[in-house]
């Protein structure tokens, strides 16, 4: 008997330790072969899952999933596949296959609804289809901002008279720096939510590094060492203040926060702080800029005078019939792209929208400084959950172009009773032209409703912690559903 549960319990053992923790898996067309982006991955039929990436690759945490638990794969115009959990582990690849929709008893036909009806069904509904009052989200955030730097021409030093930073070292400093700067952030969280109050507990949080660039930081900040000594000594000082001055606008440095405040607690050189309150600031932006029906960016709904709009065809989402809805802009119209709306309810299943080409938006050019938006586009997918469309993911990218035109001085001041005397300063002439890239990803893992009183529990913590990484790979993750890493940004994350 003794012998029996020995091999029992190894056998036991035995699968323990060959049950995968993550899946990766390819969803493509069963007919071309091509991959279908974006494709939407639900476990069990509930809350919890995925989105493919471009490339139509997801990362799906199956540690805690039964050998028959079902998975659901859907895309848009394709017939929704169910596969067991024991299956979907035998393959790497997922083929859909269009489908096949009988309209047959169907009163609503899309010759029958104008498209201009429908959307203001859309928008009459979109506070009953689309808003949960309290609601607990695991979130996955990714995003980077890439910001090529201007040549050396476009910054001229006129004047330094601080011991041991010239108008040459400044040069020197200005041509160290590289060529672009890339910040690259995911973070792993749960986010709160009631009513307009929300709170995020981090989980995990990364950042990719690029390899040379905290090597050339570090030169320039030896080079700099008695300027910035001189910056440290100046905040412990009552008399003393660093100000930052351009044409008739000034303000201090450091006059309120003391670099504990700044930076949070100490950590070490592959760590680094950011205050929670930055990240849900962050989300909740990104909410209200593209899943919200008030936001300028879905004015293709809300103000349909400035569109013109076709209904290409009735398909599937899931096992939901929607009307795919194209519009373009007229004259004062910025974008142009598709939607799908439920045919039952008028929910929003998902959008897709960029500025049509030759426009763009926030032209503005005020005392030197200009700034416009001269690329936009977007992907927005919610998913039907008990009788109410919940958002899933997120996909915006948008170009900003920024000119400065100024002359900017850093002073050193020491407090006098009638006015303050300057001690030191730097004196810069900016002809600068920055176009940043932004690109970010919201993925909602799982939802689920919550109660006040659990909102009122939790407590946001103050700071959070980012570690620094070379590589991404889901393993970084501990094999938790994250967003998969396009070819492309595999690429970038190698040469670092």
């Amino acid at each position: 008997m003794q012998k029996e549960l020995a091999v029992l319990f190894l056998m036991a053992l035995m699968f323990m330790q060959a049950k995968p923790q993550s899946y990766q898996g390819l969803v493509i067309d069963a007919e071309t072969k091509d991959p279908l982006p974006f494709a939407n991955i639900i476990v069990g039929g509930n809350s919890s899952g995925t989105v493919a990436n471009v490339e139509g690759v997801f990362v799906l945490d199956v540690s805690a999933m039964q050998q028959n638990t079902t998975v659901w794969i859907s895309y848009v115009g394709y017939a929704r596949q169910k596969i067991l959990l024991s299956q979907l582990l035998n393959q790497e690849v997922i083929a859909l296959s269009p489908a096949a929709i009988d309209l047959k008893g169907f009163q609503v036909s899309t010759k029958e609804r104008d498209p201009i009806e429908i959307l203001k069904l859309v928008e009459e509904r979109f506070e009953e289809n689309h808003s949960v009052s309290a609601l607990k989200q695991d979130i996955f955030l990714h995003s980077i901002d890439r910001t090529p730097i201007p040549e050396l021409s476009s910054v001229k030093s006129k004047r330094s008279n601080f011991p041991g930073l010239t108008v040459e070292l400044i040069d020197t400093l200005y041509a160290m720096m590289p060529k672009e700067f890339i910040d690259y952030r995911d973070v792993l969280l749960t986010r709160y939510t009631v009513d307009d109050e929300s709170k995020i507990i981090p989980i995990q949080a990364i950042s990719l590094e690029e390899g040379g660039q905290s090597e050339i930081f570090k030169q320039m900040e030896e080079k700099m060492s008695s300027f910035l000594k001189d910056v440290e000594s100046a905040e412990e000082s009552e008399d003393i203040y660093y100000k930052i001055r351009t044409g008739i606008f000034g303000a201090r440095l450091n006059d309120e926060e003391t670099e504990d405040e700044q930076q949070g607690p100490e950590t070490d050189s592959i760590h680094f702080n950011e205050p929670t309150k930055f990240i849900n600031s962050s989300i909740t932006s990104i909410l209200a800029s593209y899943a919200d029906i008030e936001s300028n960016n879905l004015e293709f709904i809300t103000d349909r005078r400035k569109y013109e709009y076709t209904i290409n065809r009735v398909t599937l989402i899931g096992e939901e019939l929607v009307y795919e809805i194209a519009f373009e802009p007229k004259r004062s119209g910025l974008f142009e792209g598709t939607m799908h709306v439920s045919m039952d309810t008028y929910g929003i299943l998902q959008l897709d929208f960029a500025f049509a080409d030759g426009k763009d938006d926030e032209n503005i050019q005020l005392l030197g400084i200009g700034h416009s938006l001269s690329y936009k586009k977007a992907k927005v997918i919610f998913e039907n959950w008990d009788s109410t469309y919940v958002l899933k993911y997120i996909n915006a990218q948008k170009n900003e172009f920024i000119s400065i035109d100024r002359n900017v001085s850093i002073l050193k001041k020491q407090k006098r009773f009638l006015w303050d005397k300057e001690l030191n300063q730097i004196k810069l002439d900016l002809e600068l032209s920055l176009n940043v890239q932004s690109d970010i990803e919201l993925l909602v893992i799982d939802y689920n409703p919550l109660d006040e009183k659990t909102f009122n529990k939790k407590e946001e913590p103050e700071w959070t912690t980012y570690r620094r990484e070379l590589v991404n790979d889901p393993k970084l993750w501990n094999n938790r559903t994250v967003l998969a890493p396009t070819d492309k940004l595999q690429e970038y994350k190698r040469q670092r």
